[in-house]
């Protein structure tokens, strides 16, 4: 028996006894079924460039890590757990913003000056960011919403 054969026999005999749309179902299951070295070896931080006619060109987003995120969350976060909304979106551009070849920008100190600057570019590059690193509209009005930043701070800090 050839090894094509062999593993066929196997997968069939996963799949077992049903309906033909049941073992069909089952059968695709198995065979779409991710493993350790899949997930681990995928490549699921693409670049994306975003183009800001406002500096002269694209920046380049990575997306954050799941660790990255958590680390930005705790981040943007006092002692209590409250978010400091003061600059949030230039926080996140920092991180995110990188080389054609995924090298940073900037460092985390960089916040404040990019909080500086005209916030329509700023906003489009974290809207980029955000979607790119799952943070969905609600996860950021939830940071947000919870929140020690008043609502009319003008503050870049």
């Amino acid at each position: 028996m050839t090894e094509k054969r062999k593993a066929t026999d196997e997968l069939l005999a996963q799949v077992g006894e049903g309906t033909v749309e049941e073992r069909i179902e089952t059968l695709i299951d198995l065979t779409t079924a991710l493993t350790r070295d899949g997930i681990l070896g995928a490549e699921d931080l693409p670049l994306v460039p975003v183009e800001v006619p406002e500096w002269g060109g694209t920046v380049w987003v990575k997306p954050m890590t799941a660790a990255g995120r958590d680390a930005f969350e705790v981040a943007v976060s006092d002692d209590n757990g409250e978010v400091d909304r003061k600059n949030f979106r230039a926080k996140l551009v920092v991180r995110t913003a990188v080389t054609p070849d995924g090298v940073r920008l900037f460092t985390d100190d960089d916040a404040k000056t990019i909080g500086a600057k005209n916030a329509l570019p700023v906003n489009r590059v974290f809207e980029v960011a955000a979607r790119a690193s799952g943070l969905t509209p609600e996860d950021v009005a939830g940071l947000e919403g919870n929140s020690a930043g008043r609502d009319g701070d003008s503050s870049i800090d």
